[in-house]
This record gives structure tokens, C-alpha cells and sequence, in this order.
């Protein structure tokens, strides 16, 4: 239960439901935390490390820690970032450093996308695929996932995928061509 995950530092508080959204770090703030700490403190932010700033390997992880991924936007290909989207190169290699850090214990992949290329979303699934024979991975869904970012959701069967009530999921893209 929630009082048995805080006292074993697995969550840093709890809220009610209404206060989840001004606690939870939205948008690209992904943070990489060491377990039981409440601090920020040499977290890193997603849009820094796909912009080619500060990378998973230099960051210093103290202890073993669970990495939460936000993966936000249109997905595109290429391999320079872009505000506002889910670029497949600085990703891809994002998501390979996560599953070779060694202080990286575990994963929680957040996705909220409208989806976008095909062949980005392939590249972003294959790589996160890779990472869940690396590490424990589970999905989260935000507000949308849908189409492409479905699709980068569906991991594999040992994957387990949380969504929210109110999710907007479901590849519909590829049928609204036809």
C-alpha cells in the first residue's frame, strides 16, 4: 500500500488525487532521483540530455536508482533535439544509456504523445524493448498516447502499462488514411 512504499523509500509523499498534478513533475523535467531522497538534487532534466547537454554517464548516482523517462510529443526523426518533440536519435540514445548505467535499477516509462513518424516510433519501441531486457520497465500513459505513442508503449508481454482513466490511447492513425 502507499504507507508501506513510502516507508521503504520507493515514493518521496503522498497526495490526494487533486494534488498528484501539482506534485508530480510534468512536461520534459525528468529527474533522475536516488530512491528514499526527497531533493532534486543532481537530477537532470530530459530536454537538457537530448539537447546533448549533461548525459546519464556523467551524472553521478550515488545509489541504486529508479529512473523516471517522460517521453513527450509529436514524434520525428533525426538526430538533433527539438523543443516540443520526441527526436528518435537523441532518444534512442538516451534510452541506451539508461539501460547500460549501472546505478540504474529500474525503469518508469512515461509516454504522453499524439504519436508522428513510424519510423522514429520503431526506432524510440526497439530501443525501449532493449532497455526492459536490461532492466525492470513499466509504462506509465499520461493524457494521450496515442498512435505512435502507443505504439513505443506496447514494450513487450512482461511489460506492464498503467493508464489514467481519462488516457486518450489507441493507434488510430494508420486506419484514418483508408
Amino acid at each position: 500500500d502507499a504507507e508501506a512504499a513510502k516507508a521503504a523509500g520507493l515514493v518521496d509523499e503522498i497526495v490526494p488525487w487533486r494534488g498528484a498534478r501539482f506534485s508530480v513533475a510534468t512536461d520534459d523535467d525528468t529527474t533522475f532521483k536516488n530512491v528514499g531522497k526527497k531533493e532534486k538534487k543532481g537530477g537532470i532534466s530530459l530536454m537538457s540530455l537530448l539537447s546533448g547537454g549533461s548525459t546519464a554517464s556523467k551524472m553521478r548516482i550515488g545509489k541504486d536508482s529508479v529512473v523516471v523517462l517522460q517521453l513527450s510529443g509529436t514524434i520525428t526523426d533525426g538526430k538533433t533535439a527539438s523543443p516540443g518533440s520526441m527526436v528518435s536519435g537523441p532518444t534512442v540514445a538516451l534510452i541506451r544509456e539508461l539501460a547500460e548505467h549501472k546505478k540504474v535499477k529500474g525503469v518508469v516509462v512515461r509516454v504522453n504523445s499524439p504519436g508522428g513518424s513510424a519510423t522514429a516510433s520503431e526506432a524510440i519501441l526497439l530501443a525501449l524493448r532493449d532497455l526492459a531486457k536490461a532492466k525492470p520497465t513499466v509504462v506509465s500513459m499520461g493524457d494521450l498516447a496515442a498512435s505512435g505513442g502507443y505504439y513505443i508503449s506496447m514494450i513487450g508481454k512482461d511489460c506492464k502499462v498503467f493508464a489514467e482513466a481519462e488516457t486518450i490511447t489507441g493507434s488510430i492513425g494508420v486506419f484514418g488514411m483508408r
